[in-house]
């Protein structure tokens, strides 16, 4: 018995690949993870493939970043959270 299906093009594969691959990197799936799924022998691969395809990504990253870099430069050494904002004057 023959498959009468018609197959998907190696485009519409890797279209629909690509879509749930995108989507799971953006909903913060691990890198590693996804390299694992398409058993790429390397992560340089996966990477240059579908994390150059989510810029709102790359910029929500860029900004965590930013954000925990702000945080340290305003908490003091020894302590682990910034103080309250603003400072009161001391008495």
């Amino acid at each position: 018995m023959t498959n009468t299906q018609p197959q998907p093009t190696q485009a519409q594969a890797f279209g629909t690949a690509g879509t749930l691959l995108s989507t799971s990197l953006a909903s913060g799936a691990d890198l590693k993870v996804i390299q694992a799924m398409l058993g790429h022998a390397s992560i340089i691969l996966t990477a240059d493939t579908y994390t150059s395809v989510l810029p709102d990504l790359a910029r929500a990253t860029a900004e965590a970043v930013a954000a925990q870099i702000m945080k340290a430069a305003r908490t003091p050494p020894g302590l682990t959270t910034p103080p309250p904002w603003p400072h009161a004057p001391a008495a």
